[in-house]
């Protein structure tokens, strides 16, 4: 709830950052932590997770960087934060669905999430974090997996290779997007290898536009066939 201030108070209130002017009003917006959050999931957007400091989150929030301390324990705290509102956005639909959809529904929904938020996508890459959110995801994957067969050690490499997979492509197109390796530029370094060393090299090299989601859809496949085996061995 707001703290709507009268304007004959306005010359008795020191109206710092934190305070929003609309029309003759003055406003003082209440903080806890998922409004920190939010904060800083549109500055690291914005601005990337380098420029993300308590200080610059506070000067978004309007309200000095100490303020912050009351709701969140620091910056680790916050990208924590960050971390689970990527995995919050995954949603994979019921368990009515046969398992290889299901699988296809989670490698989808993470890379969506993570192409929806790209300048966060490193930190969900390199960055664990045990919470409740993150959690709910990990149990419900491997007691899905166990389910259809396999053992609790396999289920567990299983998740680890289908999240790896998923983030270690998204880096990858996020990578060749800011190189700006369109076809032309592709093309031009084909044509400058020697055709005798390097002739498959040559042929693949921008010879047509790479579709990262047939790609992507592809290595997902390829999961699935080795569950596939995986299960048939069992």
């Amino acid at each position: 709830m707001a703290l709507w201030v009268l304007p004959e108070a306005v010359s008795r209130i020191d109206v710092g950052p934190n305070c929003t002017e609309t029309g003759d009003l003055v406003r003082r917006e209440p903080l806890d932590r998922e409004t920190i959050i939010d904060a800083a999931m549109a500055l690291a957007d914005r601005d990337g997770l380098d420029r993300l400091t308590m200080r610059a989150l506070g000067s978004e929030l309007g309200v000095e960087a100490p303020s912050l301390y009351k709701h969140v324990q620091g910056k680790e705290d916050i990208l924590d934060g960050l971390t689970d509102r990527v995995y919050a956005a995954i949603e994979v639909g019921g368990r009515d669905q046969p398992w290889p959809d299901r699988v296809r529904r989670y490698a989808t929904a993470l890379r969506r999430a993570l192409l929806d938020h790209p300048n966060l996508a490193p930190l969900v890459a390199t960055r664990p974090i045990f919470s409740t959110t993150t959690l709910t995801v990990l149990e419900n994957a491997l007691g899905e997996l166990v389910a259809i067969g396999l053992d609790q050690p396999r289920s567990v490499y299983t998740v680890d290779v289908l999240v790896s997979f998923v983030t270690g492509h998204v880096l990858s197109e996020l990578a060749a997007f800011e190189a700006g390796l369109d076809p032309a530029i592709l093309a031009k370094t084909r044509h400058m290898l020697p055709e005798d060393q390097y002739r498959l090299v040559r042929e693949a090299l921008g010879s047509s536009p790479v579709n990262r989601d047939e790609e992507f859809a592809f290595g997902v496949e390829l999961i699935i066939d080795g569950l596939h085996r995986l299960l048939a061995e069992s």
